[in-house]
């Protein structure tokens, strides 16, 4: 397995009310993901959350792209890690 560092995107989209309609993803990458990648993926999010809620529009959003360092890492129950 690689040492290096790994990084999380974490998307979050909601109605922003009290007992909110919510829609959340994450994704796994290698390397520090572009800015372009993170956009698509928070369009794909927000389609995703009109096809789970269409009667309720999506008025908030949360995106989190967080850097794992090799001992942040996440690991199946068989004790191998998650990259993908």
């Amino acid at each position: 397995m690689d040492d290096g560092d790994n990084y999380e995107v974490y998307l979050r989209v909601s109605d922003g009310g009290q007992d909110p309609h919510l829609y959340m993803t994450e994704h796994w990458f290698p390397d520090r993901p572009a800015v372009e990648t993170v956009k698509a993926l928070l369009d794909e999010a927000v389609r995703d959350y009109d096809v789970l809620f269409p009667a309720v529009d999506a008025e908030d959003f949360s995106v989190e792209v967080r850097r794992l360092r090799p001992r942040d890492r996440h690991v199946q129950g068989d004790g191998r890690a998650v990259t993908s």
